[in-house]
């Protein structure tokens, strides 16, 4: 994000969905060039990609599951 500071003030960005902590030097916030900004948002979202494929995997065996749990009962009832 790129902002005017002396405009906008540091309060303004500790309230934006997501913020957890500002990063500051002194009373001097930090601020991260442009040429890792790419690099850091490749790298979320291959972490996004892994975190979705995992929970994609998860909510097939949990339906696997819960199908064999239900032909079980099934097979038991009759």
């Amino acid at each position: 994000m790129n902002a005017d500071l002396d405009l906008i003030g540091t309060s303004g960005l500790k309230w934006i969905p997501e913020t957890i902590v500002l990063v500051t030097f002194g009373n001097e916030l930090a601020s991260v060039p442009e040429d890792l900004i790419h690099p850091i948002r490749q790298h979320i979202a291959r972490l996004n990609g892994a975190r979705n494929k995992h929970y994609r995997q998860i909510k097939l065996d949990l339906a696997s599951v819960a199908v064999e749990h239900v032909n079980m009962c099934r097979s038991n009832s009759s």
